[in-house]
C-alpha cells in the first residue's frame, strides 16, 4: 500500500516542480511532450524528492480526494463525450447532406441530358444553382 501513496506523492511533486512549464503549455500534446522528457526537465533530483516529502499522504486522503473528485471528473468526461457524439452526428448529417446532393446532382444530369441536350453542361451549370437550393430542403 506504502508504495501507491510513494508513487502518488512524487506525482505530485513532478506536478509541483514542473509548473511553471507545464502552465506554459498550448495545448495537451505540447504537455505530453513535455511529461514525456521528464528526465531532462528535472535537473535535480533531490528537488524532487523534498517536493515529495512535502505531499505526506496517507490512503484514507486519497480515497478521499478520489471521492471528491470522481463525480467531477465523471461530469467532464461524459460532457465531452456528448460532445464528440454531437460533433459525430454533424459530420454524419452534414456527410447525408452531401450524398444527397450528389445522387440529385447526377439524376439531374441524367435527366438534362434525356432531354435532349447532349453536352448538358451549360444547362447544368445555369440551373446548378436551383439545384442546391433545393437540395438543402
Amino acid at each position: 500500500m506504502r508504495g501507491i501513496i510513494v508513487i502518488f506523492e512524487y506525482s505530485l511533486a513532478v506536478f509541483e516542480v514542473m509548473k511553471k512549464k507545464i502552465m506554459a503549455t498550448k495545448d495537451m500534446g505540447s504537455m505530453f511532450i513535455l511529461l514525456k522528457s521528464l528526465s531532462e526537465n528535472i535537473s535535480d533530483w533531490k528537488v524532487l524528492s523534498n517536493a515529495a516529502k512535502k505531499h505526506k499522504l496517507s490512503w484514507e486522503t486519497i480515497k478521499n480526494k478520489r471521492s471528491y473528485l470522481r463525480p467531477i471528473v465523471d461530469r467532464e468526461y461524459e460532457e465531452q463525450h456528448r460532445k464528440k457524439s454531437s460533433d459525430f452526428n454533424i459530420r454524419n448529417s452534414m456527410d447525408a447532406l452531401k450524398s444527397k446532393f450528389l445522387k440529385k446532382f447526377i439524376l439531374f444530369e441524367g435527366l438534362m441530358k434525356r432531354r435532349g441536350h447532349s453536352n448538358g453542361k451549360s444547362s447544368i451549370l445555369e440551373n446548378f444553382e436551383e439545384e442546391v437550393v433545393n437540395v438543402s430542403k
